[in-house]
């Protein structure tokens, strides 16, 4: 820097000094998150620097031990500020450290670090098999010595191992890395974990048995999942009101008790007329069955779940088959189907004597 003096006379005198400017270190901030695992992290950030002509490079290092520094991507705002976005899946549970450190063109630096923590989540579970919706839900229905096969797909949005429990005795791991266990937290981004599994029930005897699963994380997040298994007995046709009585009564030749009783919740499961008492008609002893075929009150309504009974009763002691089609106006129709449309109209107040007479003798031929 040079300085010069003039006086009036045009006298002149000049002197010379030196100026060193430094550079000033950039600033920045960056604020942490929670997430779920398997969301996308977003981070919003900002810098500034005094030295407003300045350029800026920066990186973004995660400590997931994923990738170690990245380049990260800057936008200048002038008068050298500017802001950037981190963004990132993380596929297991922790906490997580963020550092980003910007760098001018003059080789300063400022770094900050930011926390993001991310909790577990829970699997997602279907459970499935050889179905058929009934009014009561959706079962598989099978005959004793049958085997059915219950599936179990599950989806876990962590990068986590996923462990299948069963009611049946069975339990199975599936890693996520196809080779062993999870470390924690999981290396690198997310890996959603899928997998699926499956358990055979042979039935023994007429009833209701539920199957369950349970399906963990490595991280103690579990959820479970059913399917009820309806079996029918070993009868090869149909009966009438007067047999099914005689039954419930144990006079003359008779099915052993515990079938009958299975065969009643057989029914209870599979029908929306019969239940416990805040469901419908209850049957869950020989007594019960044998009052609600003998009700002394005498309408359309009655004797239409009288016959549901009746139908229902052929279709769980194995005499009648679910899939059997029968003629109807309308084309043919399968016991389920007609039993469906019954059961409709039985809860329908509006229904006519007329139509609920018409359902009794179509459910009538099961």
């Amino acid at each position: 820097m040079t300085l010069t003096v003039t006086d009036a006379d045009g006298l002149t005198d000049s002197d010379e000094t030196t100026v060193e400017v430094l550079n000033a270190n950039p600033s920045v901030e960056l604020e942490g998150a929670t997430v779920s695992e398997g969301d996308s992290v977003v981070l919003q950030g900002s810098y500034s620097d005094p030295g407003v002509a300045d350029t800026h490079t920066a990186t973004v290092d995660w400590s997931d031990d994923s990738a170690g520094a990245e380049s990260l991507d800057l936008t200048a705002g002038g008068d050298g500020t500017g802001t950037f976005t981190v963004e990132r899946t993380l596929g297991d549970d922790g906490t997580f450290d963020v550092t980003v450190e910007i760098t001018d063109d003059d080789g300063g630096t400022a770094t900050t670090t930011a926390t993001v923590q991310v909790s577990n989540s829970e699997p997602q579970l279907t459970v499935g098999g050889d179905t058929v919706e009934l009014p009561g839900g959706s079962f598989a229905v099978v005959r004793p010595g049958d085997s059915t096969t219950i599936t179990a797909d599950a989806t876990d949005p962590g990068s986590d191992d996923l462990t299948f429990d069963w009611s049946t005795g069975r339990t199975a791991t599936y890693y996520n890395n196809g080779v062993g266990e999870d470390p924690d937290p999981s290396p690198g981004p997310v890996f959603p974990a899928t997998a699926s599994d499956a358990s055979d029930l042979t039935a023994s005897e007429p009833g209701v048995q539920a199957v369950d699963v349970v399906v963990s994380d490595d991280d103690g997040a579990s959820v479970g999942g059913q399917l009820v298994v309806l079996t029918t007995g070993e009868l090869t046709e149909s009966r009438t009101k007067s047999w099914w009585l005689k039954q419930f009564r144990q006079k003359g030749s008779v099915e052993p008790e515990e079938d009958l009783l299975g065969m009643l919740a057989f029914v209870e499961a599979a029908s929306t007329v019969f239940g416990d008492e805040s469901a419908g008609t209850p049957l869950g002893s020989l007594q019960a069955a044998d009052d609600a075929l003998r009700s002394s009150t005498v309408s359309a309504r009655i004797l239409l779940e009288q016959q549901l009974l009746v139908s229902w009763l052929n279709i769980a002691s194995g005499g009648s088959q679910l899939d059997t089609e029968y003629w109807s106006e309308t084309g043919p129709k399968s016991a389920v189907e007609l039993l469906t449309e019954a059961e409709a109209l039985w809860a329908d107040p509006d229904s006519t004597d007329s139509e609920l007479y018409d359902a009794m003798w179509s459910v009538s031929r099961i």
